[in-house]
């Protein structure tokens, strides 16, 4: 079961390097920090305290822009959960948004099963996606462009907006 968020450092003297989230933790020393996360894939086993964990960067899940932006506002608490979960599910798992409206809470002894998303839940958890691709992918294009992949210096990547752009078709006649 792959999940996905953050830790939030500091307090207690912990937080070093910087402010940037890093610390040290002596040897022999247990530390608990809040863990903020989603499950990232919808249909797996619940996940256990039995099971052996390894945290790993973002990037060597998933290469998908819009997920990591996702993730980076889970770990910083910007969402509620049911939010974030729908969001990651449907950028993840590529769920629906129609399947995860249907998705029903599991009850013991069975009976009314109240819905797993509410409506609002599931028309913000769009926006988000929505938010998130956009971002990601302007991130992704700014780290493209610094590194030298794109278009030469001057062109424009995209036409501004309001602006129409024509192709001349007569000149390849």
């Amino acid at each position: 079961q792959s999940s996905g968020g953050g830790m939030q450092g500091g307090g207690g003297g912990m937080q070093g390097g910087g402010g940037m989230g890093m610390f040290s933790i002596p040897p022999q020393k247990i530390v608990r920090l809040p863990y903020r996360g989603v499950c990232l894939e919808h249909g797996k086993k619940e996940p256990t305290s039995r099971m052996t964990y390894r945290l790993i960067p973002v990037d060597q899940y998933s290469k998908d822009a819009g997920l990591h932006e996702l993730l980076t506002l889970v770990a910083r608490g910007q969402l509620p959960t049911p939010v974030a979960q729908a969001a990651a599910w449907n950028i993840n798992s590529k769920m629906a948004w129609q399947s995860l409206a249907a998705k029903r809470q599991n009850r013991l002894g069975g009976g009314y099963q109240p819905p797993y998303f509410h409506l609002q839940h599931l028309i913000r958890a769009r926006q988000v996606v929505t938010f998130a691709k956009a971002r990601g992918a302007e991130k992704q294009r700014s780290r493209q462009n610094k590194a030298g992949d794109s278009q030469p210096d001057g062109e424009p990547t995209r036409p501004a907006r309001g602006v129409r752009t024509f192709t001349n078709t007569s000149a390849s006649r």
